[in-house]
């Protein structure tokens, strides 16, 4: 499990009523998920930003040199950071990818 790092935009949040479908842009510091990046249907799962709201989120681009995830959707919190239930983990991410 890796922590929510800091958040660069948390997205738009549907229990707001922003429907915007905004996606979120998450700042990392995992090598294991820099390894990653041509993962077709790459996931994140965890707690994005409340402790009682998991959620499973198709991730859409991995930045090496930023380290950043960008995910392809909002998810229905938002996202968040610093608190010590806010992690995630990858879904689906092979590892042999080459």
């Amino acid at each position: 499990m890796n922590p929510m790092e800091k958040m660069l935009d948390k997205g738009s949040i549907s229990r707001n009523k922003d429907f915007t479908n905004q996606s979120g842009i998450i700042k990392h510091d995992s090598v294991r998920i820099d390894k990653r990046t041509k993962e077709k249907d790459a996931w994140m799962s965890g707690y994005f930003m409340a402790g009682y709201a998991d959620d499973m989120i198709k991730i859409k681009n991995i930045d090496t040199v930023a380290k950043t995830i960008t995910t392809a959707s909002a998810t229905m919190y938002g996202y968040g950071y610093g608190k010590s239930w806010t992690w995630w983990y990858g879904v689906n991410i092979s590892k042999h990818d080459t």
